[in-house]
């Protein structure tokens, strides 16, 4: 077994190295030495989490010629780190059936270790050391690979989050070369070149909607926006024919097709070259004008943060198809790139230099308590429990601003399952209840009150108003949370008070509460940190499920938040 002062220089060094490193293959690689010479391991290997499946992303001591297969996340020694997010470790792997080689070796596998890449409280990936010898890697050596595996988990996401911000650095190019001279005819096809570049698309077009055809008709830009010459413009499409840019085009909302296999209806229309897409609508005043198409001949090629970047370009292009007259609207447009370029701005500093960094104090943290309470350090461990909650809140407030984002940007979806709101009630208040024991919380209802609706959304919801109401009532106040079901002639409704025997809210700020970033006067919020956030987005997701949601409250009384939603579910649009 090493010395620990061997392993903790090893560790120093990795994390030099990635200090001075950008490239991941060349950050990954000296991670994997040095794991490899930790553990007296022949190999070493990363898969990360994609597409539903383990891929390799780098190894060390891999057999020459061995295949570079994948896994399922439930098959292989990898799969089972995941799944548990755990370190596992098998004495003798070529005995057990399930722990099957991924990569052809030829060759008898021994000893294995498998440590999960943990990274913001979720697994991305497994990091596994291997030799031929039977036996067990165990003991402070199996730590130090954890601690490795933090690092790799780090690099990786350093990695990803640098392309995003060069992604988004070509992004605001594009938008700065968004102009409100000339005619569209001589400012689109430069700006479908722009677009080509800086999303890495072979095929970027505008299609216009020929109303007496009720047709859409291809304005023409694909042939300047492939280089390659395999981009197969969409000349004519009915509007009869569907598929997902029709589909953009009569609904107003975009669409994202990751796998055009999966939509087979798209897959005829567009042709064997196409695995991706992206289609969003044109409009002017009001009114549907056309659809900006880009398609990409590999899938999974588009992310939303391109959806919500295309969006603002799709409004840009609108301005030029309606505008006769630019010079008159030059400077409205020069407001909004302003306006899209400093949204864009914002989100990639909340993203890159205030999540990553919190982040990474969090799975600090996290392998520091750990350690603490596998020592027994108890004033240890209750320290560093309170950074990890700390860093947890200051994520919260950052996903906040992100949902606010995802909100203005039209990309705040809902995953629809069907659920007892009262069972996703108590258990939000039993998990409140252990980390405010000061006060009491009660749940009160007649029966199961069973809804169509997004859980995770409205756990949001449930916490969220629960959480104020306990901040703005006195040590031992009670917060009472009551459901019932109300059947109407437009079928079932839930209703929900969340209730407080707080200081209530004054009627001048009754009218703002929900609004975004109000916080009331210096009586309400002095001494709350917050963003004044929380009601707005929880207001907004009970709207989205076709619901709504009011305050009733009396300076001295407390205060009772409702909403009320439908049972069967949001409203098709």
């Amino acid at each position: 077994m090493l010395e620990k002062m061997t392993a903790a220089e090893a560790v120093r060094e990795v994390i030099a190295e990635l200090r001075a490193r950008r490239d991941l293959a060349q950050a990954l690689g000296a991670i994997l030495v040095r794991a490899r010479g930790l553990l007296g391991a022949d190999e070493a290997y990363i898969m990360l989490v994609q597409g539903g499946r383990l891929r390799l992303l780098a190894a060390e001591g891999l057999p020459a010629g061995a295949a570079a297969g994948s896994l399922g996340l439930d098959e292989g020694i990898e799969g089972l780190a995941v799944a548990r997010g755990e370190l596992v470790t098998v004495p003798e792997a070529s005995h057990q059936p399930r722990f099957r080689d991924p990569f052809a070796r030829g060759r008898a596998v021994g000893a294995m270790a498998a440590v999960p890449l943990l990274f913001s409280g979720r697994v991305t990936g497994v990091i596994v050391v291997a030799r031929q010898e039977p036996g067990q890697f165990g003991g402070s050596n199996v730590w130090w690979l954890d601690v490795l595996g933090a690092l790799a988990g780090l690099a990786i996401e350093d990695d990803r989050m640098h392309r995003l911000s060069e992604r988004r650095a070509r992004q605001a190019e594009v938008l700065s070369q968004i102009s409100a001279q000339g005619k569209p005819e001589s400012a689109l096809p430069p700006l479908a070149q722009a677009l080509a570049v800086a999303l890495d698309v072979p095929q970027v077009d505008l299609m216009l909607v020929d109303a007496p055809h009720d047709e859409l008709v291809t304005y023409g830009l694909a042939q300047r926006a492939a280089d390659d010459g395999n981009a197969r413009p969409l000349e004519r499409l009915p509007l009869a024919a569907g598929g997902p840019v029709v589909r953009a085009f009569s609904s107003g909302l975009p669409q994202l097709v990751n796998n055009l296999a999966d939509d087979p209806e798209g897959a005829r229309l567009l042709g064997e070259g196409v695995r991706s897409l992206i289609a969003v609508p044109i409009q002017t005043g009001g009114e549907a004008r056309g659809v900006l198409y880009l398609a990409h001949d590999r899938p999974a090629a588009f992310s939303e943060d391109d959806l919500a970047f295309l969006a603002i370009v799709a409004a840009r292009v609108g301005a030029l198809v309606e505008s006769q007259d630019l010079r008159q609207h030059q400077l409205q447009l020069q407001k909004m790139t302003a306006e899209a370029q400093a949204r864009q701005e914002f989100v990639g500093i909340v993203s890159h230099e205030l999540k990553t960094p919190v982040a990474v104090i969090q799975a600090y943290t996290d392998l520091l308590l750990r350690r603490a309470e596998r020592g027994g350090e108890d004033a240890n461990t209750d320290v560093v429990r309170r950074i990890s909650e700390q860093a947890e809140r200051m994520l919260a407030l950052i996903e906040q601003l992100l949902d606010l984002q995802r909100l203005e940007a039209g990309l705040f979806s809902l995953e629809i399952s069907r659920f007892d709101l009262v069972g996703l009630a108590g258990r939000v208040a039993e998990e409140t209840q252990a980390t405010a024991p000061q006060h009491r919380l009660n749940v009160q209802a007649e029966g199961e009150v069973i809804v169509s609706a997004d859980r995770r959304r409205l756990e949001e919801v449930l916490q969220n108003l629960v959480d104020n109401s306990i901040k703005y009532s006195p040590a031992g106040g009670a917060v009472e949370v009551a459901l019932k079901l109300v059947q109407g002639p437009d079928g079932g409704k839930a209703v929900v008070a969340v209730r407080d025997r707080g200081q209530g809210v004054a009627a001048e700020d009754q009218k703002h509460v929900f609004e975004r970033f109000y916080q009331g006067g210096d009586h309400l919020h002095r001494g709350r940190a917050g963003l004044g956030l929380g009601l707005y987005i929880s207001r907004e997701i009970v709207r989205r499920h076709g619901g709504v949601m009011w305050l009733e409250s009396k300076p001295g009384e407390g205060s009772t938040f409702y909403f009320s939603l439908p049972t069967s579910g949001p409203a098709e649009e």
